[in-house]
């Protein structure tokens, strides 16, 4: 450690003599007391900022240099740290492929869950279809909902904050709002770019839905 030097003397105190190595707590007892008496001296006019600065300094080094140093680890710390925590990496290692592979799995689960849900909706969308074939348009017997090619049931669908209207009849269809008229035929031909005409596209989900156009 380099020596550390005490501040000179100013007014009628004494500047410490040098510390020892490393410094003892006497030496911190006097470093503190010259600094206090500086700094009094200060408020009597007795010395300047730049003396209490350097007293305080003093004190500080000295303080620092009598702090107890970290002692270095022994040689064998780091390979036993190394053999106590090998198996915790090992086990988060494992824990992060079992995850992995239940991720993989759930996404598998998704898919056929997903795949179900189409053939249900087919299925429907197919019955559905089937039935409303067999309903005179003029006729009291309600119509069947027929789910989009997504599987979407489109009825009472919220679009725009308004549910989509239930077409159970032709009237239902025919008193379509023109927004909902062109919701209904992108669900039903998503892929087709709806036609301008209000009445090609009454007739256009007419026959989505397994109607006729009268």
């Amino acid at each position: 450690m380099p020596a550390i030097v005490p501040p000179a003397r100013y007014g009628r105190f004494p500047a410490p003599p040098a510390p020892s190595d490393p410094p003892t707590a006497r030496d911190i007892a006097m470093a503190a007391a010259y600094e206090l008496n500086c700094t009094n001296a200060y408020w009597d006019g007795g010395a300047r900022d730049v003396h209490v600065a350097e007293t305080a300094l003093y004190k500080y080094a000295i303080l620092i240099a009598a702090a107890p140093q970290p002692e270095a680890p022994p040689p064998w710390f780091a390979q036993a740290l190394e053999h106590a925590i090998r198996p915790v990496r090992d086990d988060i290692a494992n824990l992060t492929n079992d995850m992995q592979a239940m991720k993989k799995d759930m996404e598998a689960v998704k898919s056929e869950v997903s795949l179900i849900n189409k053939r249900q909706a087919n299925t429907q969308r197919c019955a559905a279809l089937a039935y409303n074939r067999t309903v005179q348009p003029g006729r009291a017997i309600p119509f069947e909902e027929v789910p989009f090619p997504d599987g979407t049931r489109p009825w009472g669908m919220m679009v725009n904050n308004e549910p989509l209207p239930e077409l159970t009849s032709l009237e239902a269809v025919r008193t379509l709002s023109s927004r909902q008229s062109l919701e209904y035929h992108e669900g039903y031909y998503p892929e087709e770019a709806a036609p301008e005409d209000s009445m090609m596209r009454e007739k256009a989900i007419l026959l989505a839905i397994g109607v006729e156009p009268a």
